[in-house]
C-alpha cells in the first residue's frame, strides 16, 4: 500500500509541475508575432494532456487584440508590456473567462507614462516565487485526503480537488466583481456588440 501511495503522490507531483517563462526571459526589444509564438512554445510547457499542444498561436494573439485584452499594436511588433499581458492571459485563462481576464488586466495599475509593464513584471515574479509552495500545500492536502489510494479513495480525491478548483474560481470571481468593475465598452466595441447580436 505504501508503494501505491508513493506512486499516487509522484503522479500528482508531476501533474503539478510546469515550465514557466520568467519576465527577465522576455527580450527588452519589440518582437514580431512569430518570435513571440516561438518564445512561448519553447519556454512554457502547457501541462495539458495532448502531446504537441501549443501554448500560443497567431489566432489567439489576433483574438486577444480584437477583444481589447492586450494593448493595441503599433506596426507589426509587440512590446514587452504586450508580451507580459499575453503571459497573464495564458495563466489566467486556465481558470477565468476572457471577460474576467480583461477586467483583471485593466485593473493593473500603470505608471506615470500609462505603462503597466513594471507592475505586470513585479506581480508575476511574486506569483512565481509563491506558486511552488502553493503546489506543495495542495499535494500535502491530497495526501491527507487520500491516505489509502484504493479506487474509492482516488474517486474521493478527484471530487475534493474538483471542489478546490471550483471554490478557487468562485473566490477569484468574487474579487473581480468587487474590486474590478466592468469598464464601459468603447463606441467601436458597442458597434461590434450590436453587429454580433444582429441589431
Amino acid at each position: 500500500m505504501e508503494t501505491a501511495n508513493t506512486e499516487l503522490m509522484d503522479l500528482l507531483q508531476n501533474a503539478a509541475k510546469d515550465r514557466d517563462m520568467a519576465p527577465d526571459g522576455i527580450p527588452g526589444i519589440d518582437l514580431y508575432m512569430d518570435q513571440i509564438i516561438t518564445l512561448f512554445n519553447e519556454q512554457i510547457s502547457p501541462g495539458g494532456r495532448a502531446d504537441g499542444e501549443r501554448t500560443l498561436t497567431k489566432t489567439m494573439v489576433n483574438n486577444y487584440s480584437k477583444d481589447g485584452i492586450i494593448k493595441p499594436i503599433k506596426g507589426k511588433k509587440y512590446s514587452k508590456e504586450q508580451i507580459m499581458q499575453m503571459l497573464y492571459i495564458y495563466r489566467l485563462k486556465q481558470a477565468l473567462s476572457i471577460g474576467d481576464i480583461r477586467r483583471v488586466l485593466q485593473a493593473m495599475p500603470a505608471d506615470g507614462q500609462g505603462s503597466q509593464e513594471k507592475n505586470l513584471i513585479s506581480v508575476y515574479e511574486s506569483f512565481q516565487q509563491s506558486k511552488e509552495s502553493s503546489a506543495q500545500a495542495l499535494l500535502s492536502l491530497s495526501g491527507q485526503l487520500c491516505p489509502e489510494p484504493d479506487m474509492a479513495g482516488i474517486v474521493e480525491l478527484v471530487v475534493e480537488l474538483s471542489w478546490v478548483s471550483h471554490t478557487a474560481r468562485k473566490m477569484c470571481e468574487a474579487l473581480i466583481d468587487r474590486y474590478m468593475p466592468e469598464k464601459e465598452p468603447s463606441r467601436s466595441g458597442k458597434k461590434q456588440e450590436k453587429q454580433q447580436s444582429g441589431e
